[in-house]
């Protein structure tokens, strides 16, 4: 029976969720729907928690309090798409609960999973069920409910896990785009592998990350080739931090509804982490610009994102087609466009047109 977790243990336990995560990223990432099917959900959350690692690095103590401050800071320095800005308030939320903490029980894990999902709610501007906010609040909810009589660890956080699975689950009832590609919600994949490694480690059996090289990849249901770009409404993601102590992170998100939507902002001590898809990046730009200076930027055509996913999908399928001498690949505007090109002989057509051409 464990029950308190104490510093080193909370270390291991968040190297060991991380490591598991990057593991099974390329799994996570093909099931990436919503909210845009650009096959980057793995991928943005594992960036995000290894910022968080190099940042935990750096505390060389093993206090509870120091540990969940590395966690947040590197977490939001390092957060990138919509579900790495989510997971950085989750690990925010349960930062702050356990600071002053020279031990965690049951009941202080529970809250420290009911504060993650507060404070990643608060993050987002319009909520939407099924996805990883709603894995992430059922399973508090329920620790809350558990942690008054369960005082073993392992098996409090089992049973959390089993409902958080069990959430997971329920995601394509809660969300058309998930039940129209029959997959489960990519950021709630990845939380619950987070919690996943966490137990691993707890029982003593930590998880390590895999050779990057390690050709054994889990099969699951590509989601990405059942969605039309055209369902994409806001083409580029754009992320920033922005350094200012002129604005608060209430008022650029204010300022920001304006251009786009899956707005995401948060702040930290004069740091303001923003993502928000838009069809106007240098405008958005342009406006946080007046309040102080950006730190980092990243602006991703997600169009482009989702056509490069579905060819590397082909590259697989041309392997057992008979090889010819010349391949011709063309970029096309519209159905009628790609028609023509097909009957005269075109291999592959790129949806294309007007600043969304793919570079050759």
């Amino acid at each position: 029976m464990i029950q308190y977790i104490e510093g080193k243990m909370l270390r291991d336990m968040f190297v060991s969720g991380a490591n598991n995560l990057q593991n099974h990223k390329d799994l996570v990432d093909k099931l990436n729907v919503f909210p845009v099917p650009d096959g980057d959900t793995g991928t943005n959350m594992s960036l995000t928690i290894s910022y968080a690692m190099k940042e935990l690095a750096k505390v060389e103590n093993d206090s509870i309090t120091d540990i969940g401050k590395s966690l947040s800071k590197g977490s939001l320095m390092g957060a990138r798409g919509n579900s790495g800005v989510i997971l950085s308030q989750i690990i925010r939320g349960f930062s702050k609960s356990i600071e002053g903490k020279e031990q965690i029980s049951t009941d202080d894990l529970a809250k420290a999973f009911k504060n993650g999902s507060d404070t990643a709610y608060k993050a987002v501007i319009k909520p939407i069920e099924g996805t990883i906010l709603t894995v992430v609040r059922e399973s508090g909810e329920y620790a809350i409910k558990v942690s008054k009589k369960e005082k073993d660890l392992l098996k409090f956080l089992e049973m959390v896990i089993a409902e958080a699975n069990e959430s997971l689950e329920r995601t394509p009832e809660l969300l058309k785009n998930l039940k129209e590609a029959g997959v489960v919600d990519s950021g709630g994949k990845g939380l619950v592998l987070i919690y996943e490694g966490m137990y691993e480690a707890l029982k003593g059996n930590p998880i390590k990350a895999k050779d990057l090289n390690d050709s054994k990849v889990q099969e699951v249901k590509q989601a990405g080739t059942s969605i039309n770009t055209e369902d994409i409404k806001f083409c580029y993601c754009t992320e920033f931090i922005l350094e200012s102590n002129s604005i608060s992170d209430i008022e650029i998100r204010d300022m920001m509804l304006k251009y786009g939507d899956s707005l995401a902002v948060v702040g930290d001590e004069g740091i303001i982490k923003v993502h928000i898809h838009t069809n106007d990046p240098g405008l958005v730009l342009q406006d946080a610009l007046k309040y102080g200076q950006l730190v980092t930027i990243k602006i991703e055509n997600m169009k482009l994102q989702h056509e490069n996913t579905l060819v590397d999908d082909t590259d697989e399928i041309a392997q057992s087609v008979e090889e010819k001498e010349y391949g011709f690949i063309a970029t096309s505007m519209g159905e009628g466009l790609a028609k023509i090109f097909k009957d005269f002989g075109v291999d592959y057509i790129i949806e294309g047109g007007q600043t969304m051409n793919p570079s050759t």
